[in-house]
Order: C-alpha cells, then structure tokens, then sequence
C-alpha cells in the first residue's frame, strides 16, 4: 500500500532531499588580519610552512591571528614537534582550554598548485588529534586553491569539510610585515632533502651532513631521499 500511495522518487531527488537534511556546509572564517598574515607566510620562501590558528573566544572557527611554531621545512614536508606546538596553543589561549573548547586549528602551506592534503598531513593532522577534542586541518595553496576539514575526536569521532571565507565584518588591524618576517625567520628551517641522512627513527636527519656522499650508500637512506624528492615532483 505505501508503494502505492507514494511513488518511488527519482535518484536525482532523493539526492536533493538528502542535501537538504545536511544542511549547509560550515565555514572556516578567517580575520582580513589573518588571511593577510597567512599569504604573507606562504610567500615568504618556496617551501611548506606550517603553524595554528588563534580563534576568537567566542567563535571557534573564526581565526584571528597564524602563529608558527619552530619547524623543519622542506618544498613537501614540514615536521615540527608536538611539545612546541601544545605550547603556542596553551599560551595563546591560557583561559579557552576548557573541555568544550579544547581544540586545535592546525594550518600549512603547499608551494604547489594542489590543496589536497598527502600522506604526510594525514600522519600529522592524526598526531593533532591526540590530545583535543576536535581539530581542524587547513592547507592554502600557491594558487589560492584551500582545503579545510573538521575532524571530531570524540565517541566514534566523525569529520566533515569546511568552505573557507574571510570575514570582513571583523577589525581591520595593521599589518605587521616586519614582526611576521621576525616570525617566519625565527621559526622556519629550510632544508634540502639531499643534505641529510637518517635519525634512530628511520626518518631523514635534518641539517647539513658532512658525510651525505658516503650516506647515499645506505639503501634505507636512498629510499627516504627518493621519497621526498617524489613528494618535491608531485607538489611542484
């Protein structure tokens, strides 16, 4: 009976109506301050750079400020550790680190023309997720092109993507191009994957090794060099 007082809906309307019960997307908001900040940042050299968002208090997905922590950074990685960035994020916001507060806004560039996020970021974006509730993984692009995802930590843990926008509702604050050149200088190590060797971990040693030659005759070496100069290909 109910086939018969209700026709079977064609896919291209359920589809709809399931768009409809989604509701919109969700936005990631950024101040003209910290959008101005974050181009300046990504512009800044030819490789990642990565920091955290600073949200406002009273909007967690408004971003007010980008601030870097000290990092190692390559034109397809960037390693920072996690000790440094709990830091930055605690001094920043001493009195928002309650629980239903307790996040993180992870943000990083791709020297590329691709926003999407690789292999690497994943293992990153997973070790944010640790201790926060929830967390956002944020990557702009050479060209503009932005990713924004929102990953719960909580219960069965759920993800979803983010439009991104600039708020220009907020203040317009000065631009600081001479602190952000400080900041940029001050935490961000460039380094050519070809200069190094490997750490106890299996990973590539960062900083200048005196004895790469004689490293390259370690397979495990070739390999991790061949494996981020692919990852250098991709993004370029």
């Amino acid at each position: 009976n109910r086939k018969k007082t209700h026709p079977r809906t064609s896919g291209k309307q359920q589809r709809r109506r399931s768009r409809k019960c989604r509701g919109e997307r969700p936005a990631i908001r950024f101040t003209p301050f910290a959008w101005s900040k974050l181009l300046f940042l990504r512009d800044c050299g030819s490789t990642e750079v990565s920091g955290f968002g600073i949200n406002a208090k009273n909007d967690l997905l408004l971003i007010e400020d980008v601030r870097l922590v000290n990092q190692q950074c390559t034109s397809a990685s960037v390693q920072f550790s996690d000790a440094a960035a709990q830091q930055l994020l605690e001094a920043a916001a001493p009195d928002r680190m309650r629980d239903e507060q307790s996040g993180c806004i992870w943000i990083h560039t791709h020297p590329g023309d691709c926003a999407l996020p690789s292999d690497a970021d994943e293992e990153t974006f997973a070790r944010c997720l640790q201790s926060v509730h929830w967390a956002v993984m944020f990557i702009i692009a050479a060209n503009g092109d932005t990713y924004a995802r929102l990953q719960f930590n909580l219960g069965p843990g759920c993800s979803r993507r983010l439009h991104v926008e600039v708020d220009y509702s907020a203040e317009f604050r000065q631009t600081e191009f001479a602190a952000w050149r400080s900041e940029y200088t001050d935490n961000v190590e460039v380094i050519d994957p070809l200069q190094a060797s490997l750490d106890r971990h299996g990973r590539l040693r960062r900083g200048f090794d005196p004895n790469f030659g004689n490293g390259l005759q370690d397979p495990q070496v070739r390999a991790a060099v061949s494996s981020e100069w692919l990852a250098h290909c991709d993004a370029e």
